[in-house]
């Protein structure tokens, strides 16, 4: 009696396990099914969104020939910008590997520089403030490169000066920097403001050398007002742009 009951259990279980684990794998497999389906349709609707939107502009649909057109084209404006970048940008300026205290090179540098300034301006006879914007704080030597290459735009600022002639120089003075990104590149942008008093014949041929010099100083802003005696007192916002800009939170 009790071999008969084990069997008819035996039985039992062999029918569970032949219809209702499928049964169990099925309805899992079609809840996967039905999701990935609605995950499909959400795509596909997607799409046809894109597409009508993109053909409501009234554009022709991108072919593998256009893109191709494309990529040339972008690949054109970066040899483009790989060109005029050395007339456009500057670089730090770095110590020689001798030198050992880099704060102290540039105040050496500043103190040499300005004196030569000052001496020019006494023979050509033109007025210049007491200092040409840097302070008297000793830099770090992270700092030394940046203010190694300001140093450069201001000496050619005071030479464009001292060629076309001024009557004196009032304010030089050095801006707060902007960092701008192009194509992954950061680019730090040097600022420097120098306040003039000439006559408009002057302050043109200065302006023109500026945007002929090479690297290109731009000048950002000028405001001029003009006196009763027909002179102009000019105030102008010269930048250079510096590349690659360091990330070292000068």
């Amino acid at each position: 009696m009790k071999s008969s009951t084990y069997e008819e259990t035996r039985f039992i279980q062999s029918i569970l396990l032949i219809f209702v684990v499928p049964l169990i794998a099925c309805s899992v497999y079609s809840a996967y099914l039905v999701n990935n389906k609605a995950q499909l349709y959400d795509e596909i609707e997607n799409s046809q969104k894109s597409i009508s939107h993109y053909m409501r502009k009234n554009k022709i649909f991108p072919t593998a020939e256009n893109v191709k057109m494309v990529k040339d084209h972008t690949h054109a404006i970066q040899e483009y910008v790989e060109t005029v970048r050395p007339f456009m940008t500057v670089k730090p300026i770095v110590p020689p590997e001798t030198v050992v205290e880099a704060g102290v090179y540039f105040k050496e540098q500043l103190y040499v520089a300005h004196k030569i300034i000052i001496q020019e301006a006494n023979r050509k006879g033109i007025q210049i403030p007491d200092t040409i914007g840097f302070g008297d704080a000793l830099p770090s030597s992270n700092e030394v490169p940046i203010l190694l290459r300001k140093l450069e735009v201001v000496k050619a600022l005071f030479s464009m000066v001292f060629r076309h002639g001024a009557a004196r120089v009032n304010v030089v003075k050095m801006l707060d920097e902007e960092k701008y990104m192009y194509d992954g590149d950061i680019y730090r942008e040097i600022g420097i403001r120098m306040d003039m008093h000439c006559s408009k014949a002057q302050l043109y041929k200065i302006v023109y050398e500026l945007a002929n010099a090479v690297p290109v100083i731009i000048v950002k802003d000028i405001s001029v007002i003009k006196m009763k005696d027909g002179t102009l007192d000019a105030h102008l916002i010269c930048a250079q742009l510096m590349y690659p800009a360091q990330e070292d939170g000068i």
